[in-house]
């Protein structure tokens, strides 16, 4: 969208408006992404999905903020379930 000139997050913002107020049973999944400040721009102006390339992730997970997030969510599984993994359950 970025591209052709067209604004992607007034675009999700409009479509999740829609989705929400008319009770579509659908979901807006964003795309094409080329950074990870773009995946964040489509989350905050509503996209329910994301896809992004590996690289992206990575770089995503590698930020300071969301490993202490992935330890914390760890760290908070084990004190619930022990060693017990999602796939155990």
């Amino acid at each position: 969208m970025k591209n052709l000139d067209i604004d992607a997050d007034h675009t999700i913002k409009i479509l999740r408006h829609v989705i929400d107020r008319d009770r579509l049973p659908t979901k807006l999944l964003a795309a094409s992404f080329r950074n990870i400040r773009q995946t964040a721009d489509a989350m905050t102006a509503g996209a329910h999905s994301i896809t992004a390339t590996p690289s992206i992730l990575d770089d995503a997970f590698g930020l300071s903020i969301f490993q202490s997030a992935v330890d914390g969510f760890y760290h908070d599984w084990a004190d619930v379930h022990g060693n017990v993994t999602l796939s155990d359950l």
